[in-house]
């Protein structure tokens, strides 16, 4: 459904504004040639590792929680989540719940909201009618086939609207974080430019692209929150030449239906 491909095109291009940028024009000195250097840091980063061994939160355990919660929400037929971006003055916040049939089997019910500089575009589905506001304020209904069920499940779910921060924090990006502190239910990171490295990392442009723009970026901080020992929401600081924030809000995950408060239908036409 073009409908959510608009929307989709709002996070997209936000997120690429705030993970791709253009090279500069400036090598910067890594120092990476450097044994003596390259050792130190890998013994620094040895020693933080072991350190974090006596708390609570270890790199291993961040790492795994993360993976979790990437692919519970990414299996589940019942979900609700929240994404915001800032690149400096712009700003996009989105929201998507989604009911699915048994093993993601076409679409019960959903909404999906993107608010942004231009207003707010929605998106509701129940009863296999699709109820659209767009930023010029006109409401339409649409009837969703089973094949468009499937397409929205396919190219416009959780997965999509995730991908450009679920390739920021990929193995290779953790593994070169340390954690700078910690206390009970959240934890901070900072990645280690030098040791960010995604050559193991499986090919894919949205990675490679993110990887070259975080390269760019003069620090990266990631703070995450738990619930009940799972993760809760993340929230990536790029500082550049700008300051960008993705913040991610797992809001819940269940094996039953989720309620939506669906708006008044009543000035939607077909």
């Amino acid at each position: 459904m073009k409908i959510f491909k608009r929307l989709l095109l709002v996070l997209v291009l936000l997120l690429s504004l705030v993970l791709v940028g253009c090279k500069k024009d400036e090598t910067p000195d890594d120092n990476t040639d450097d044994p003596n250097i390259n050792d130190n840091n890998n013994q620094d980063n040895n020693n933080n590792n072991q350190d974090d061994e006596n708390k609570g939160y270890t790199l291993d355990s961040v790492k795994a929680s993360v993976a979790n919660i990437f692919e519970q929400y990414s299996t589940a037929d019942h979900g609700h989540f929240k994404l915001t971006v800032t690149n400096g003055d712009d700003i996009a916040q989105s929201e998507l719940i989604f009911n699915y049939y048994d093993g993601q089997d076409g679409v019960e019910s959903l909404a999906t909201i993107i608010t942004n500089a231009n207003g707010t575009m929605s998106c509701y589905i129940t009863e296999e009618e699709a109820y659209i506001n767009r930023y010029d304020k006109s409401k339409t209904i649409v009837s969703v086939t089973d094949d468009e069920g499937y397409e929205i499940i396919e190219n416009y779910s959780f997965v999509k609207y995730a991908e450009y921060p679920a390739a920021v924090l990929c193995p290779s990006f953790l593994n070169a974080c340390e954690i700078t502190s910690q206390e009970e239910n959240k934890v901070s990171l900072s990645l280690i430019m030098i040791q960010y490295d995604i050559s193991e990392e499986e090919e894919s442009e949205i990675l490679s692209n993110v990887y070259y723009g975080i390269l760019e970026k003069d620090e990266v901080t990631v703070d995450i929150t738990f619930e009940a020992q799972a993760v809760k929401t993340i929230k990536i600081t790029l500082k550049g030449e700008a300051t960008s924030v993705i913040s991610l809000e797992f809001v819940s995950v269940s094996e039953n239906e989720i309620a939506i408060d669906f708006p008044d239908f009543s000035e939607y036409t077909k």
